[in-house]
């Protein structure tokens, strides 16, 4: 079966411990926002986020999920060489 796009699978795990903010995670993900940042980052908190301390660069914002997995919401994108071969 093949999926369009990116498939995240969660899983739960017995007697897990949330990694510390800073620090090192298993996984980080950054979602760009596009120009506008708020709104998302509003959005991300409505849904159970938290914002991490501290806040390192203005340029995105640093959340944690309800189980403590650290991400970012950018307005920074990816170079677009990233994409071509």
């Amino acid at each position: 079966m093949q999926v369009p796009g990116l498939l995240l699978i969660p899983q739960r795990v017995e007697d897990y411990r949330p990694p510390a903010w800073p620090g090192a995670s298993v996984v980080h993900l950054d979602l760009t926002a596009g120009d506008r940042l708020d709104e998302p980052v509003e959005r991300a908190l409505a849904l159970g986020a938290r914002l991490a301390d501290p806040q390192p660069d203005e340029r995105w914002r640093v959340l944690l999920d309800p189980a403590g997995h650290p991400f970012c919401i950018t307005t920074v994108s990816p170079s677009p060489e990233l994409f071509t071969g």
